[in-house]
């Protein structure tokens, strides 16, 4: 009987540190999606005013815009892959 109730602590011990690891790995997730999207609200708000000053033909707003649609495709995905 003790040693069923010791097999079990050590297996519930191995499972809060398996556990623990996924936190870990889903709070950097976290932290690197949060660095993503705030980097494209920032470059969004400079293309805006970019644009802005310069016109939608200018050669630049069209080399920044395909940066900008790239990054915004890339945040979707990731947003797509955690609702799912």
């Amino acid at each position: 009987m003790a040693a069923h109730i010791r097999q079990q602590i050590a297996v519930l011990k191995q499972k809060v540190q398996e556990t623990g690891q996924e936190m870990d790995v889903c709070k950097q997730e976290q932290e690197t999606f949060s660095v993503e999207y705030y980097t494209f609200r920032e470059r969004n708000v400079q293309f805006e005013s970019f644009v802005a000053q310069h016109g939608e033909q200018h050669p630049d707003v069209k080399k920044h815009r395909a940066s900008k649609e790239s990054m915004e495709k890339a945040i979707k995905q990731k947003v797509i892959l955690v609702l799912n």
